[in-house]
């Protein structure tokens, strides 16, 4: 799932491959939205291709280059990621001065270094000044990826110096077609119209069955 790129996020994937082929890529991207429409997997598909060694690179990677078998295998050394420690349900500065050092070496390959924050409002106060000053000195073809489902929760100064990227909910009809014809889900209407329009969170309300026990109480 995490290298799909879903049919109602096509035309940001494309605008995304748009910065690639023209080489004006920002050095700071914002993509936000609702949970559970696709946003992570969709910066994973970029930060791959931003990676690709292929000059005929696909939408997803070649697939064989180096790098994307590295990535693939998890362990690329110019791709960084920052998320929530579960347990402090937060990105702690701790984690962002190790970036900080990390990016002070020389990349080892010749495209572009990535850093991915999943979740960028959680970063901590301490956390998000420290990244700010990493943000307002970017090194070189390094890019940062910023993915939030609240973006005015992020501190505005980190935001000013972003390329916005904001993801609409698809339409109950687009959802619904999805769910029947992608996943096979009955009475797709209604868990589509449960969800908020939200696809990957009516996937997972119906991999739990919890909706259905939510549909019955209410």
């Amino acid at each position: 799932m995490e290298n799909t790129v879903y049919p109602w996020l096509s035309d940001v994937d494309l605008q995304l491959g748009a910065y690639i082929k023209a080489d004006k890529v920002p050095h700071a991207i914002m993509i936000s939205g609702c949970a559970g429409i696709g946003k992570r997997a969709l910066t994973r598909s970029f930060a791959k291709r931003l990676l690709c060694e292929s000059e005929t690179c696909s939408a997803h990677g070649c697939h064989q280059c180096q790098s994307c078998l590295l990535f693939e295998a998890g362990n690329h050394p110019d791709y960084y990621l920052l998320q929530p420690l579960e347990a402090a349900k937060q990105i702690l500065v701790d984690e962002v001065r190790q970036l900080n050092q990390n990016l002070k070496l020389h990349p080892q390959y010749t495209q572009y270094r990535v850093v991915v924050i999943i979740l960028a409002e959680q970063l901590n106060m301490a956390a998000a000044n420290s990244f700010l000053k990493t943000l307002e000195e970017p090194g070189q073809r390094t890019v940062f990826l910023l993915v939030s489902n609240t973006p005015s929760s992020v501190m505005p100064t980190i935001l000013s110096r972003c390329q916005q990227i904001r993801i609409a909910v698809p339409s109950l009809e687009h959802v619904t077609r999805w769910l029947e014809q992608s996943q096979h889900i009955e009475d797709a209407r209604s868990l589509a119209a449960f969800s908020g329009a939200a696809p990957l969170l009516a996937v997972e309300l119906y991999s739990h069955h919890g909706y259905e026990h939510r549909l019955a109480v209410l």
